[in-house]
């Protein structure tokens, strides 16, 4: 062997004096082999650019014929590059590895094997290992009697449950036979050949159409060894309503994770699900990448059909990771201060979380029977999951549930959690639910059990935290939430939760103005819920325009004058009390400032109330305008208006209007106007709307500003100081710092009310008041000046 100086070159992996160097860019140099190993995932991307430049090293020294014995074979020993045992470089170009590694990257290794040495020796050995499975398996699939396998209408038929399983067992082989060799010729031409001849195209077709159907079949078949299992099972009827659940709504994206990692795309609702559910485990994505990282060094017994088929799994048992593993290494991993692990709150807050997520898992499981059949005798969710029966299928339709989150899972996650708390009650260590409901009402799930316990009474305080703090929600989706209400109480205490930052404010907040997130927060808190609020669109019309319609006088023009006011559509508490009666009287006292329609669900027909200022014995309409005649004038001195309106939009129709046109004659066209709510509400397409999933009767009610054609910000506040009033927050007339004050009052007290149980080791909240904000910044003084003059 040559070998140069120590001093002349370094190991690329230790900085140790070197002499032996990479056989196939000449560059870069190792002190031993085993370093060079420990290298390549850095040096192999740089490698073949390396050895494409010509360098000083890569000229031979002199043109005399290099002897045979100064050539050494090169070593290949995993999937690292030889090093050469010499360093005088070869002239003689090397071919090398036409197969593609894993990641998509070409072997650089020589080619020494294989016909016409395409491929090294390793990739030369894999490549025979799957040929010989995929060839064993092509046989399987041929060998199949395609009449032995059960159209619907037989597998319908069947009343014997081990007849079912075995007619299972023989799909599921004949399944596997498929996957095999349909992943063995994918493979064949992707990595080892580049290109696909129309032999394998025709055959991969055909695979994949019996795919589909052995998949369609086996379902099937384990579906109706779920239901003939369940035959003689009390629980049969609660269990099979509960898989009967619709799970179709909120979310239609349903691609299974493998397609998109394969795919490069995004699904972005079982993305958010699985932010839900890591949600209260910060370590656990650090966990997964750490897992994801372990390389193992190929090997000439490796079956590159069964690396794949490993690899799929692997992605979705990374991505579960965190609820594969038990509560109590979870809780050794995630609290690390000695101290917090005596803390029992600390302790119950995080076994409260990761029984919820278990809880959850376990519906998914029992909703789908075929899920459920697997999950027989299975004992915990790791059983279920590292069993060799649970195909990439199965990891796919679990993924599909999860993705469902928004729709029925919204109403699993709240069972979930209430039963989480049932578990970890205060003062309760064990985490038993025995008392849970009937034993006929609890169905046994993968080391635990789903329990049909309709949860009819109101939500706790400590469960709506848990449930808001794990799903997070996002913008414009209260709607769906909505669901989870059994009465005006749950629907209020949602909507303050949402109040003190646990959701954030829809859209309509933004557009009806700058203020009225804060005032929609006031009114949650205060229990009057908003759905909607619209601003006029007309804010800087203050008067009559003229307009280019010849008028009928000479030396007159037409003028029009539109009047076009902000409003809010909401609800209060339907049965008597005290506030809500309150509230409604403190908008019949301000005339000059509210118009008001109510409806009670519980009255008959469209029974409606108004109330507020009227013209000729008429309430003042939402939309109105009419035109005139008169002189030409500046805007300046524009004339006053005169005549009768032509309505557009009454309070009545603001309830019930059709959303038909309106034929206006002064501009010899139609207008379009909108729906009522209750119209809208009782369509078919209001699922949109914040009360279409409402299970209780409300109150609702539309307050238009009494002033035309300005935003929303007067008629925000006035409202919200109307309920700040109700609610013996604020007294007498409406002040800057009287409104200041009542609405850090309404944040201080409400904020105790909720918040007020939360242990601090759990987590820490605090009020961030309008007062003390302001003193912060430096108005302070404007803050006693305001107090002082009562301004």
């Amino acid at each position: 062997m040559h070998s140069e100086g120590a001093d002349h070159h370094v190991c690329a992996t230790c900085g140790a004096s070197a002499s032996e160097r990479c056989s196939r860019c000449k560059i870069v140099y190792y002190c031993s082999r085993e370093h060079q190993i420990s290298d390549w995932r850095k040096h192999r991307k740089e490698c073949a650019s390396e050895a494409a430049a010509p360098t000083v090293d890569s000229i031979p020294i002199s043109p005399a014929p290099i002897p045979a014995s100064a050539v050494t074979s090169p070593v290949s020993v995993s999937s690292a590059p030889p090093i050469s045992d010499t360093h005088t470089a070869s002239p003689v170009k090397e071919e090398t590895c036409l197969t593609l590694d894993e990641d998509g990257v070409r072997c650089p290794e020589p080619a020494t094997h294989g016909h016409r040495e395409r491929r090294c020796r390793i990739h030369h050995a894999q490549y025979r290992n799957m040929t010989k499975s995929y060839k064993d398996a092509s046989r399987i699939v041929d060998g199949i009697d395609v009449s032995a396998i059960p159209d619907q209408s037989q597998i319908g038929s069947l009343t014997e449950y081990e007849l079912a399983t075995s007619k299972a067992r023989l799909i599921k082989r004949y399944l596997e036979a498929i996957r095999v060799e349909k992943k063995g010729r994918e493979i064949h031409h992707k990595r080892f050949f580049l290109k696909i001849d129309d032999a394998h195209k025709m055959r991969l077709k055909v695979l994949a159409k019996r795919m589909v159907g052995a998949v369609e079949v086996l379902n099937a078949l384990l579906t109706r060894a779920f239901e003939i299992r369940m035959d003689s099972d009390p629980k049969k009827s609660w269990v099979q309503s509960f898989q009967d659940t619709p799970i179709s709504g909120a979310e239609k994206t349903t691609t299974p994770l493998s397609r998109i990692q394969n795919a490069g795309e995004e699904d972005a609702q079982a993305e958010s699900v699985m932010q839900v559910l890591e949600r209260s485990d910060a370590g656990a994505s650090q966990k997964k990448a750490s897992s994801q990282e372990r390389v193992e060094a190929p090997s000439e017994a490796d079956d590159p059909i069964e690396m794949e088929l490993r690899a799929e799994k692997r992605k979705y048992l990374d991505e579960l990771y965190f609820i594969r593993e038990s509560c109590e290494d979870r809780i050794k991993r995630r609290i690390t201060n000695p101290k917090h692990r005596e803390d029992p709150e600390i302790i119950r807050a995080e076994r409260i979380r990761y029984d919820t997520q278990l809880q959850y898992m376990r519906r998914i499981v029992m909703h789908d029977p075929v899920l459920g059949q697997k999950a027989l005798d299975k004992v915990s969710l790791n059983d279920l999951l590292l069993d060799p029966d649970f195909s990439v299928e199965d990891f796919e339709r679990i993924w599909i549930l999860l993705a469902k989150r928004m729709a029925i899972g919204l109403l699993w996650w709240k069972d979930s959690t209430l039963e989480a708390l049932a578990m970890w009650s205060k003062g309760d260590k064990s985490g038993n639910v025995a008392n849970l409901g009937k034993l006929e009402d609890r169905y046994p799930v993968i080391g635990g059990w789903v329990y049909n316990t309709p949860h009819k009474q109101n939500m706790t305080n400590e469960g709506w935290w848990y449930l808001l703090d794990a799903t997070r929600p996002e913008a414009n989706i209260e709607n769906r939430y909505m669901r989870l209400c059994n009465s005006f109480d749950d629907m209020h205490a949602l909507f303050s939760f949402g109040a003190l930052g646990m959701m954030p404010s829809p859209s309509f907040c933004e557009t009806f103005s700058p203020t009225f997130k804060h005032e929609r927060s006031l009114l949650s808190l205060c229990g009057v819920i908003i759905c909607d609020a619209i601003c006029s669109p007309f804010p800087s019309i203050n008067g009559p325009i003229p307009t280019t319609k010849p008028a009928v006088r000479r030396g007159h023009i037409k003028w029009m004058e539109l009047e076009s006011r902000a409003y809010m559509f909401g609800a209060i508490r339907n049965e008597p009390d005290p506030f809500a009666e309150a509230f409604v009287a403190e908008l019949r006292a301000r005339p000059d400032l509210f118009i008001v329609i109510t409806r009670s669900e519980t009255d008959p027909g469209r029974q409606t109330e108004i109330f507020g200022p009227t013209e000729d014995g008429r309430p003042i309409a939402q939309w109105r305008f009419r035109t005139f005649e008169a002189p030409a004038a500046t805007l300046q001195n524009r004339p006053r208006g005169r005549g009768s309106w032509t309505v557009m939009r009454s309070l009545t129709d603001m309830l019930y209007g059709s959303g038909d046109s309106v034929k206006v004659d002064a501009l010899g066209a139609g207008l379009p106007t909108l729906k009522g709510y209750m119209t809208e509400l009782a369509g078919p397409k209001s699922a949109g709307w914040l009360f279409h999933f409402k299970k209780f009767p409300v109150k609702y009610f539309v307050i238009v500003d009494a002033t035309p054609n300005r935003d929303g910000t007067e008629l925000g506040k006035e409202v919200a100081w109307a309920a700040m009033r109700a609610r013996g927050f604020a007294k007498g007339a409406k002040t800057s710092i009287k409104y200041i004050r009542a609405s850090d009052n309404v944040l201080k007290k409400r904020s105790e009310e909720l918040l007020g149980w939360l242990p601090s080791g759990v987590a820490t909240w605090k009020v961030q008041t309008v007062e003390s904000q302001m003193r912060e910044m430096g108005a302070g003084g404007l803050v006693d000046m305001m107090a002082a003059l009562n301004v």
